[in-house]
């Protein structure tokens, strides 16, 4: 029997997966149990309006969208990233995302023909202009549809992703930092709101500690975060430390940040995302 192109890929992520817990279980000790509570199809949507508010303003039309300056597009609710050949041979340092959300997610709702067609899967604008040209024509118009339908399932896989993630990362650093990572994390955790921040974060700024997305060395992810927060947080402050050392991290990213990006453009609309988490 003939897999299509979603099914092979999500059966690689599948496999990918197995390997990640493979290698867990094999740890001695290891500090890693999430206090991650039970997520229903309500939690997921609920988790999938919060994302697209703040990535799409909730506007169908930015599900898909190619920002100035950058190599590649960003599509659905968690504006995933699809690098263009020409981006992945520049060795961008932003982690593609989107082939694994739309092989997750076909297995839900099947997906626009043209993209299954697509062999190999591959952006296939070469750059943000043929992109624009092509953004009212029909195959955008049905990725866009597909994308606003299946918001749920986007979120659910941000989850399913943050967990093998953190889990594969994790078991590769040294055993007290794991524990002090786990227990920050897990403080996050014991609130809805913490929860949200956690997900919306990872989706949002990646998982961090992660050698291809840093500028001059320095991070801006979730474990680069969680890795500065005091040591001595409780519960009750978690979420405002946590809202603090993101802000100070994505400051030091716009200032190692090369000049030609402009990313200071970006600050005022990044802070009013980590703000959000309080509500």
């Amino acid at each position: 029997m003939q897999l299509t192109l979603a099914k092979r890929l999500l059966l690689v992520g599948l496999l990918c997966c197995f390997a990640v817990q493979a290698k867990a279980g094999q740890a001695s000790n290891h500090p890693s149990k999430l206090d991650l509570p039970s997520l229903n199809d309500v939690n997921y949507q609920k988790l999938a309006d919060k994302i697209f508010k703040n990535e799409a303003n909730l506007n169908p039309d930015y599900l898909t969208h190619w920002n100035t300056g950058e190599d590649f597009p960003s599509l659905g609710i968690g504006h995933f990233i699809w690098l263009t050949p020409q981006a992945k041979q520049s060795k961008v340092v932003f982690e593609e995302t989107f082939p694994q959300m739309f092989a997750f997610v076909s297995t839900k709702v099947p997906a626009p023909l043209w993209l299954n067609a697509l062999n190999p899967f591959e952006v296939p604008w070469k750059n943000k202009a043929e992109f624009d040209q092509a953004w009212s024509k029909k195959d955008l118009i049905a990725l866009r549809q597909w994308l606003f339908s299946t918001q749920q399932y986007q979120a659910e896989f941000i989850v399913s992703q943050f967990l093998a993630k953190w889990q594969n990362r994790l078991v590769s650093l040294p055993l007290e930092t794991q524990q002090s990572l786990s227990a920050k994390l897990n403080l996050l955790l014991s609130s809805e709101k913490g929860l949200y921040a956690v997900i919306d974060y990872f989706n949002f700024k990646g998982l961090g500690f992660n050698a291809k997305e840093q500028y001059q060395g320095k991070g801006w992810g979730l474990m680069d975060a969680l890795a500065n927060l005091p040591a001595n947080i409780t519960e009750s402050d978690a979420l405002p430390q946590f809202i603090k050392q993101a802000k100070t991290q994505l400051q030091q990213r716009i200032a190692l940040s090369p000049p030609e990006r402009d990313e200071q453009r970006w600050l005022k609309g990044w802070f009013k995302r980590l703000e959000g988490y309080n509500n």
